[in-house]
């Protein structure tokens, strides 16, 4: 008997679907195959992530707590990290060489003392110097102070480095503490520059006394006493008031004599280190300049010993060469009568007849400086007068040798 139509593709379907079932047990066989694989890739994943994490932690409680050593031989902690070396404090075998912190944790490089510079506080000296080794020497803890904290900002600064700076007073002082020497090798760059300033430093009200006080006169330079140094004076007072630039020009100029002051009329625009570049090449010119004790004396015949009019004092007695020239007058009390005598007295006039020309320049020189009766009271001692009088004369005489 036939099979009906369609029996023979139910029949072939029938036949192929059990071979269906085979394939999908290997696939997902296959599958979970894979999927076991990628757990345990994950797994370990998770567990070299747990390693790194706790040895991680391990290293950041040695650095924040690390053991104190016992007595006896102990172990060597374990290396840290070169990245993190800068965060701790350099070993120290004893407790004279305890150190600074870092400034920062970005900085490797230890500081010398020779990058710092020595601090030896003297008060007549040149605020920054060489000293026998071409090292930078300091006398004003104010400019050491500076370079120390500009130092600090760049390299790593230890106590025991400071103290190297130390030299003169300073390293006197520093020997001489006990319970601060501690705090000064564990404390900061800012103690130290604190202490520093505090033992060396200059008050402020200190400071504006001797600023105001300080002064370059005629005196200074007959005895040849440096204008740098008188320089050097004003720069530190200014400094420790914080002072800078045309305020401590000011100062230098409001400090010199005036007649010292017209020899430097074409510096009053310069900086002050090029300022001390000119006192430095005009040193021997102004110590020659007044050093200068007066005009060359006339011949004894036509011209006395003594002139009354600036040597003698008020209420003193006049000399056996003088009482000739002031006999007709009776002895003025004060310098304006001594003025007015000499215009009145015949004798006197007979003599500066006798020198006009030298007469006439110094009265030239006390009509232009002196307008009045009154400015020319101003000069109480004689003497001071005919000082002037004489540097005139002398810079005259400079004048007219050179043109």
């Amino acid at each position: 008997m036939a099979p009906p139509k369609g029996s023979t593709s139910t029949s072939r379907k029938a036949t192929q679907s059990p071979k269906a079932e085979p394939e999908d047990d290997e696939s997902r066989n296959d599958y979970q195959k894979q999927i076991t694989q990628l757990q345990k890739q994950v797994a370990d994943l998770h567990q070299d992530q747990q390693q790194q994490k706790s040895q991680l932690n391990e290293i950041l409680h040695l650095l924040q707590n690390p053991p104190s050593p016992s007595p006896a031989s102990a172990p060597a902690p374990a290396p840290a990290p070169a990245h993190l070396i800068t965060s701790a404090k350099r070993p120290t075998p004893n407790l004279t060489e305890r150190s600074l912190s870092h400034p920062s944790n970005n900085h490797t490089r230890e500081a010398t003392a020779r990058d710092i510079g020595y601090l030896d506080p003297q008060d007549n000296k040149e605020a920054v110097h060489s000293g026998e080794k071409q090292e930078l020497v300091y006398t004003d803890v104010t400019l050491f102070n500076q370079k120390l904290n500009q130092i600090a900002s760049r390299k790593a600064v230890y106590g025991d480095t400071i103290v190297a700076c130390l030299r003169g007073k300073a390293l006197t002082w520093f020997n001489s503490l006990s319970d601060q020497q501690n705090q000064l090798y564990d404390g900061s760059v800012d103690l130290w520059i604190q202490e520093l300033n505090k033992q060396f430093g200059l008050k402020r009200q200190t400071a504006l006394d001797n600023l105001l006080s300080t002064r370059y006169t005629v005196s200074d330079a007959k005895n040849q006493v440096e204008l740098v140094t008188y320089l050097d004076r004003i720069k530190r007072y200014c400094r420790a008031l914080g002072y800078h630039g045309s305020q401590q020009q000011d100062y230098v100029w409001r400090g010199m004599h005036a007649e010292i002051r017209t020899q430097f009329i074409d510096c009053q625009e310069l900086s002050i280190e090029d300022l001390r570049n000119q006192f430095d090449t005009r040193q021997q010119l102004i110590w020659s300049l007044f050093k200068f004790k007066g005009p060359p004396q006339a011949p004894s015949s036509s011209r006395p010993s003594g002139d009354s009019r600036f040597s003698q004092q008020p209420n003193s007695q006049p000399t056996s060469q003088q009482k000739l020239l002031t006999y007709s007058s009776p002895q003025p009390k004060t310098w304006k009568d001594t003025n007015a005598a000499y215009m009145a007295d015949p004798v006197l006039i007979e003599e500066e007849e006798e020198e006009e020309e030298e007469e006439d320049f110094e009265s030239s020189i006390v009509s232009t400086h002196q307008a009045s009766t009154e400015a020319l009271i101003n000069y109480k001692c004689p003497c001071c007068l005919k000082r002037f009088c004489e540097i005139e004369k002398y810079k005259l005489h400079v004048h007219t040798m050179y043109n």
